[in-house]
């Protein structure tokens, strides 16, 4: 009798678990290989083939900025296939490649990433269906500020997460990761709270691993329970016939 009521428990707990598991939906990552271990087929855009010079930035160009961009920094195919990156608001869309050592605010950074023109807007980097895991690296250039970050599907918003940022660039970026175990997808965006720049490097998108749907984790573990319950029963019912 014990042994069912702690069974009955169990399945408690874990009904309220995998609700809790299952509204969520989306995982956070601060350390690029939990994120890769997470992840599979990963594509990665790293901002290399940008024709700028160590130690330059880039004159602006209009954005979006994908794999058809064809102007002074970038050619076509030098971007990864399937994604674009552009600015998320409604006047002209300008974006930027600082180069590997470039001075920028007094700080330096040893690779290419892709940054924007207005302050007061932010970055929108839009994913082909299929893909529920994306991560990149993050630079800010002002520092103790937040930053929204927004993550979309077909349907619409999935998650927003609000980064506190240090002034990153003095001891290297931070990297946030996200994967979706409901939805793709297809849309980040990034908004801050107040007006600063900041950039973009090693943006990784791809598929989330599989994880076990509910009725499956249930199984897993009431399972072997059950199969206990039943050989005691047996047991207990041979010790009555003899």
């Amino acid at each position: 009798m014990k042994l069912q009521e702690t069974l009955w428990s169990l399945i408690a707990v874990l009904s309220t678990i995998v609700v809790t598991s299952t509204v969520k939906g989306v995982t956070v990552y601060t350390d690029r290989t939990s994120f890769e271990s997470s992840a599979f087929a990963l594509s990665l855009e790293d901002f290399e083939s940008a024709d700028v010079s160590d130690g330059s930035i880039s004159d602006f160009f209009s954005a979006p900025l994908d794999a058809s961009t064809d102007n002074v920094v970038f050619s076509p195919g030098d971007i990864v296939s399937g994604i674009s990156f552009s600015e998320n608001h409604a006047g002209i869309k300008l974006l930027q490649v600082i180069g590997r050592n470039a001075p920028l605010f007094g700080t330096t950074v040893n690779s290419k990433h892709l940054t924007f023109q207005e302050c007061n807007a932010g970055l929108e980097i839009n994913l082909p269906n299929g893909n529920s895991a994306f991560g990149f690296d993050l630079f800010d250039f002002v520092g103790n500020v937040a930053l929204d970050i927004s993550l979309f599907s077909p349907s619409g918003i999935i998650r927003m997460e609000t980064l506190s940022l240090p002034n990153q660039p003095a001891t290297g970026p931070i990297f946030v990761g996200f994967t979706s175990a409901m939805d793709d997808i297809v849309r980040v965006t990034f908004d801050s709270q107040s007006n600063h720049y900041y950039s973009v490097d090693n943006v990784a998108f791809g598929h989330a691993v599989p994880t076990p749907k509910p009725s499956s984790l249930l199984l897993m573990v009431v399972g072997p329970l059950v199969y206990v319950i039943i050989r005691r029963r047996r047991g207990t019912l041979k010790s009555v016939k003899r």
